[in-house]
């Protein structure tokens, strides 16, 4: 019982004051396989990419995005870099993120 307890006590210490679900779950066990949908539903129904959602806007078109630099090149540039104020510098011009 004292180990149930000490449990207890660290998730309070963590910051753990909510139980999510009624019962554990497990989150390394493998999916269940999903339900077949009938021909007619899957025809009607929208085709999404992986992670969209309904009403979202779609990605960037590619010409939109910065060309990529080949890892060899980006490397030898890296490998140039000797000290902080050079580093600055490289993360200064990288426009590679729009954020």
């Amino acid at each position: 019982m004292n180990a149930e307890l000490a449990a207890l006590q660290w998730y309070l210490e963590a910051g753990v004051d909510e139980a999510i679900a009624d019962a554990p779950w497990d989150r390394t066990a493998r999916p269940a396989a999903p339900p077949e949908r009938p021909a007619a539903a899957s025809a009607a129904a929208p085709v999404l990419q992986r992670g969209a959602l309904p009403g979202a806007m779609p990605p960037a078109p590619a010409a939109a995005l910065p060309a990529a630099v080949p890892p060899a090149a980006l490397l030898e540039e890296l490998r140039g870099i000797v000290d902080l104020a050079g580093l600055r510098a490289r993360l200064d011009a990288f426009n590679g993120c729009a954020l």
